[in-house]
């Protein structure tokens, strides 16, 4: 006879073959019958641990989050923008598809998308007003502007990830980019 699973081993079940099921038919058509099926568990017992899909994208989002923040590399305050930039964009270019996909998701969130990417789209921006915009606003840049080019770079070193995954864009091109990027946006 088959062993009981605990209430946070079936949680896990359930949070893995969720990620699996993202992965490969992408967060759009993740639903909880085919999560049910996925997961070999009833309706009834999904519902006993998630409210529905935005519950499970939200655990998924904040793993993706807390993974993403396990593995930044520490930041010196005398440390200049460009510097801190691209230490930050050699680490992103460096995750794993997955990874990548989540925080892309939610980086992009638009209004119809679900709600749990945009909590994890205002934990993006909480780090990078901490690591990016703060300096900028340091330097005399006016908020507004530091908080544009921030997004903008930030989007762009999500974007050109998945251009070097496909192989029209090299590292060492991306990287040139993002540095001339950040010279025209911060340029006095």
């Amino acid at each position: 006879m088959a062993e009981r699973m605990s209430r946070a081993q079936r949680n896990e079940q359930i949070l893995a073959s969720a990620d699996d099921l993202v992965f490969e038919l992408g967060l759009e058509s993740l639903n909880m019958q085919l999560l049910a099926e996925r997961a070999g568990v009833s309706r009834q017992t999904l519902y006993q641990h998630f409210t529905g899909t935005d519950d499970v994208l939200r655990e998924l989002f904040d793993r993706s989050f807390q993974t993403m923040m396990a593995g930044l590399p520490p930041t010196s305050p005398d440390q200049d923008l460009t510097s801190r930039v691209l230490e930050r964009t050699a680490y992103i270019f460096s995750m794993d598809d997955h990874l990548h996909r989540m925080l892309s998701s939610a980086f992009f969130a638009t209004p119809h998308d679900h709600h749990a990417k945009f909590v994890v789209r205002a934990k993006l921006l909480k780090l990078l007003d901490d690591n990016w915009i703060v300096p900028l606003v340091e330097r005399g840049i006016s908020p507004d502007l530091a908080i544009s080019t921030v997004t903008t770079v930030f989007g762009s070193i999500l974007l050109y990830r998945t251009l070097i995954n496909e192989g029209s864009l090299s590292m060492e091109s991306a990287q040139r980019q993002i540095v001339r990027l950040i010279e025209i946006l911060v340029a006095p």
